[in-house]
């Protein structure tokens, strides 16, 4: 497809070989080239890693992003949830009649808090179920700067399940 006449750019940061695997301890190559962003709408689909982000592709693109372009980000458990979630997020951007940008924002933040920081880091410095507060507010304090969030005190974050799979990040 010719990416000049699409409307939004989907950017898939993809595994060669096999996916890596974060609660497995799969490891996979981990993204390492340069990375232009698109002078167009965009959106990315982390899926190079299930349960969770690519560390090397989030840095780099955290780095870089352009937010008046940036129409969503996931990098969720699986394939599918990534896919499905962040089509959701695009056609909602794309055809809002009156578009709320702190929304998405925020919804935005929910899913680096949770794909990127727990699930790709904190996750993995944790035995079960426990309050994450202090290991999150790094992760918290780097993407308020780059999504242009005013900090947002007492972010709750819980275990829906009983277990550190999954957590809920409460704004």
């Amino acid at each position: 497809l010719d990416s000049d006449k699409a409307d939004i750019i989907l950017i898939v940061n993809n595994f060669k070989i096999k996916q890596g695997e974060h609660v497995m301890s799969w490891d996979t190559e981990p993204f390492n080239k340069a990375f232009n962003m698109p002078n167009k709408s965009f959106a990315i689909a982390d899926v190079r890693f299930a349960n969770g982000a690519d560390n090397n592709f989030v840095e780099m693109l955290l780095q870089n992003i352009d937010l008046k372009n940036f129409y969503g980000y996931a990098g969720w458990n699986t394939s599918a949830n990534t896919l499905g979630s962040l089509l959701a997020t695009i056609k909602t951007k794309f055809k809002a009649n009156q578009y709320n940008d702190i929304a998405f924002k925020k919804l935005q933040l929910i899913r680096f808090l949770d794909d990127w920081a727990y699930q790709a880091n904190v996750r993995k410095m944790i035995n079960k179920p426990q309050d994450i507060s202090t290991m999150m507010k790094p992760y918290e304090n780097k993407l308020f700067k780059i999504l242009g969030i005013n900090p947002i005190e007492n972010i709750k974050y819980s275990y829906p399940w009983n277990r550190k799979f999954e957590i809920e990040v409460d704004l």
